[in-house]
């Protein structure tokens, strides 16, 4: 896939009126997900992107290869990142990274994709496109 047809997916998916904001909501996304990503999975991410987006994935990263503990963020701090490098609310930032999410779903091999979302913490599922089955909330007693 090339770059623009990315960008062309993205701004369709997302409801983007320029191209513009859809390469702001891919570059958002993608940094903040290389954020999250083991050096190993953003490789294999990366090799089915384009070049532009293939180094967005490592715009925000070092080169460890483990991620430590606490380097992934929660879904909340995600979405939270993404829409400050978009400078969006967190509302329009959710529905950015979904859009983004929607079509790496749509344009990865399957199995590439299964391996990401496994590879991910579970509330991630929600962006990712797999729903998690049970509570969203925490549990009160």
């Amino acid at each position: 896939m090339r770059y623009h047809e990315l960008v062309r997916r993205v701004q369709e998916e997302g409801g983007f009126a320029s191209p513009d904001e859809a390469v702001t909501a891919i570059r958002a996304t993608l940094s903040a997900l290389g954020e999250c990503l083991y050096r190993t999975e953003r490789r294999h991410l990366a090799s089915q992107l384009p070049q532009e987006a293939k180094d967005l994935l490592h715009e925000h990263v070092g080169s460890q290869v483990r991620r430590p503990p606490a380097r992934c963020l929660t879904l909340q701090e995600f979405y939270d990142r993404v829409g400050a490098r978009a400078d969006v609310t967190r509302t329009r930032a959710i529905e950015q990274a979904k859009a983004v999410a929607g079509v790496l779903e749509d344009v990865l091999p399957a199995g590439e994709w299964k391996h990401i979302v496994e590879e991910m913490p579970k509330e991630y599922r929600e962006l990712l496109g797999q729903e998690t089955s049970g509570p969203t909330e925490p549990q009160r007693f």
